[in-house]
């Protein structure tokens, strides 16, 4: 029937599976585990360009992507993309992003202390403990605005913190069934073609991004 089958692009990650001892769903996402991290891995066409950038611009500039997601603690959040360096030679570095939606939203909200935000300090402690290096090692920042790298901790804990005393009732569930789909490490890199990564290059990807996990648990640990 139509609409039932999976994406054409299934085939180049059925390939890939066998590296994560995983299976790729009706959504076209690989779903397995390595280094003991479930990952979610699947390509996706979108335009990276920042929703700022983009309001200025009535011609969206697509890319194929590889979308990488990882289990990942941590207590502070942080993003980084490439950036252009506005300097002699030109060229692209990895920048970190800051979001002035979460500062406004943790301002209004009614659980200010529930609304995690970016820290400079922590960011400082990533960039000296080699954060753009291992993010390097996955995919050099190399065009405008990808790769881009994002952690987002689970809010779960401070909520249980919270919460620390108060009685539940019988019928209400001890926690959240989905911690969320946007929790833990998101990775974006532009897919080289078609055929997507050799299955020894997705490997050391993914080493990769098991890397840049393993070093923001060590400097950004959980609460």
């Amino acid at each position: 029937m139509f609409g039932l089958g999976r994406r054409k692009t299934d085939t180049v990650l059925d390939g890939l599976a066998p590296v994560v001892d995983g299976t790729v769903d009706r959504d076209g996402h690989l779903r397995g585990t390595t280094g003991g991290r479930h990952v979610d891995v699947w390509f996706e066409r979108l335009d990276p360009t920042p929703l700022t950038t983009a309001l200025d611009s009535a011609n969206p500039v697509y890319v194929d992507v590889i979308r990488f997601r990882l289990a990942a603690t941590g207590a502070t959040p942080w993003y980084l993309r490439s950036e252009r360096q506005l300097r002699p030679g030109g060229g692209h570095a990895y920048e970190f992003v800051r979001q002035p939606a979460a500062a406004a939203l943790r301002r209004f909200s009614p659980f200010p202390d529930l609304v995690p935000t970016e820290d400079p300090a922590v960011e400082a402690r990533l960039r000296q403990a080699g954060l753009f290096e291992a993010i390097s090692r996955l995919a050099p920042a190399s065009s405008l605005w990808l790769p881009r790298v994002r952690f987002t901790p689970d809010p779960r804990a401070a909520m249980r913190e919270r919460m620390r005393g108060v009685p539940v009732p019988a019928d209400v569930a001890a926690g959240p069934r989905d911690s969320g789909a946007e929790v833990g490490l998101m990775i974006d890199t532009p897919r080289p073609n078609l055929a997507g990564p050799a299955t020894e290059r997705f490997a050391a990807m993914l080493t990769a991004a098991i890397g840049i996990a393993e070093l923001n648990e060590r400097v950004n640990p959980a609460a």
